[in-house]
């Protein structure tokens, strides 16, 4: 099906509503490490780019100078207290500019200029607010493009794209915080090498996804290495090759991962430890423990919030598992055999990688590694099985369209209440968020659910439509 200007801009401005909610109906500087990023945002903002002075016994902490009004309410009250609503963040009117010491200082800088422009008109806690519809607006783009093509190629790949949009993309994506952002590059790099096509579409896609994870978070340009070369392995070099073409994808793509490279190398962050995290178990208890934890990162890749104090119902998790499950199954079933080995890679990576991560550093930093880091890699799950149920052109049941349509604008909306919940009332509060709550969003909670929903559902609706219309599905044979 041919790709239309206007479903592009559709995409986006839904998926924008649907980020957006999030970022209005939940306490600012609540979100993992906020407080953190928009120092680390309005001090890049103000043309302190490099890292700061080192801070003698700080763990490798840099000094960040941000006005002091975007900092003064901290999270401390509520922050790991799940119990305790966040009409305890104090805030009190502050002039002038403060240092303090933070890690993100070694962070790339191209996601914290852009973020932090949105604290130049005029510092204040309000300002906040914008800041994050910035980053909501930027993963938009990214996450729009993405299902704008996935509605180009089938049903499957659809619904694929939509099971790698869980709760907790769209959670760091209304925040301030890179994560978003290198989760949603993800998405669209993909998506757009599932989709194979090398058009203008895909071709900006192919560039502008593999560009912006590469200079996302600090490690993000081994997600972009990892992606490529998993693609190469299911599909065959030349439809890479294709997708970036000969000259200015390369060249593009070349300057930001030597950029990457660059910052990684000189920025320290690297060199981070903390001897107050540090393991000091045997090899095999270490091992023991990670293992233990792996269904508690899967619970984190679906959705948990705040400072990782804020989890959803077992059913959620349970239903969103099966969803990813079902389409696994199923690509193992119907794809081909570079695209099932393809598969069972990402599975298996995506299980052993935090693994590893954690085992490196379980001597210097402890046990770092959250779910959220791995889901630029594990979004790949559902779209390769996605691609897979769509080349052996797998009919699919009118019942799961209208279940897919249905549902996932539900769980999305079920996920902002409990989050809204969380923060309003309590996580031993009542359920009910409205009328009079110790703490309450700008915009009542009600109708930040609603938008949410609403937005999700219209989402749901126009991918499936564009999808069941296509007169095109993609090639998985071997090249």
């Amino acid at each position: 099906m041919s790709l239309r200007s206007r479903d592009l801009a559709a995409f986006v401005g839904l998926v924008f509503l649907v980020i957006s909610a999030w970022s209005v109906g939940l306490p600012r500087l609540s979100g993992p490490d906020e407080w953190d990023h928009v120092a680390r945002a309005a001090s890049a903002s103000r043309g302190h780019i490099l890292p700061g002075p080192a801070i003698a016994g700080s763990n490798g902490q840099r000094v960040l100078t941000v006005p002091a009004v975007l900092v003064a309410a901290d999270v401390a009250c509520f922050a790991f207290k799940p119990s305790q609503t966040a009409d305890c963040q104090p805030f009190e009117p502050v002039a002038g500019e403060v240092e303090l010491a933070s890690s993100t200082a070694r962070y790339p800088p191209a996601f914290y200029l852009l973020t932090g422009s949105a604290t130049l008109v005029r510092p204040s806690f309000a300002t906040l607010w914008l800041a994050r519809l910035v980053s909501a607006a930027l993963c938009a783009l990214l996450a729009g493009a993405a299902l704008w093509l996935a509605a180009s190629v089938s049903p499957w790949m659809g619904i694929a794209a939509l099971g790698a949009l869980t709760p907790m993309t769209l959670y760091v994506g209304s925040i301030v915080n890179p994560s978003g952002v290198e989760v949603m590059a993800a998405v669209l790099l993909w998506l757009t090498i599932a989709r194979g096509t090398p058009d203008r579409a895909g071709r900006a896609s192919a560039i502008v996804g593999a560009s912006t994870l590469a200079v996302a978070r600090p490690i993000s340009f081994v997600w972009v290495l990892a992606i490529v070369a998993i693609a190469a392995a299911a599909w065959g070099g030349r439809r890479v090759v294709a997708l970036f073409g000969r000259v200015l994808g390369p060249c593009v793509v070349g300057v930001t991962m030597v950029a990457s490279l660059v910052w990684f190398a000189v920025s320290g962050v690297a060199g981070y430890t903390d001897a107050r995290l540090a393991r000091n178990e045997s090899t095999g208890e270490l091992v023991g423990e990670l293992l233990g934890n792996i269904g508690w990162l899967g619970r984190q890749m679906v959705g948990v919030f705040g400072y990782l104090d804020t989890s959803l119902p077992a059913a959620m998790y349970w239903a969103w598992a099966i969803f990813i499950a079902a389409l696994v199954v199923g690509g193992l079933f119907t794809g081909s055999g570079r695209l099932r080995i393809a598969l069972v890679v990402v599975v298996v990576s995506t299980v052993l990688v935090p693994i590893l991560a954690d085992l490196q550093a379980a001597r210097t930093l402890g046990f770092f590694w959250q779910g959220r880091y791995t889901l630029p890699l594990a979004v790949g799950i559902p779209v390769l099985a996605g691609a897979a149920l769509s080349g052996r052109g797998v009919v699919i049941s009118p019942v799961v369209v209208a279940l897919v349509r249905g549902l996932v604008p539900m769980a999305h909306g079920a996920a902002l209440y409990v989050a809204i919940r969380r923060f309003a009332l309590g996580t031993t509060g009542s359920w009910r968020v409205w009328g009079s709550m110790p703490w309450s969003p700008p915009v009542p909670a009600l109708i930040v659910v609603g938008i949410e929903i609403a937005a999700a559902a219209g989402v749901a609706f126009l991918l499936t439509v564009r999808c069941v219309a296509r007169t095109r599905v993609v090639d998985t044979a071997q090249p």
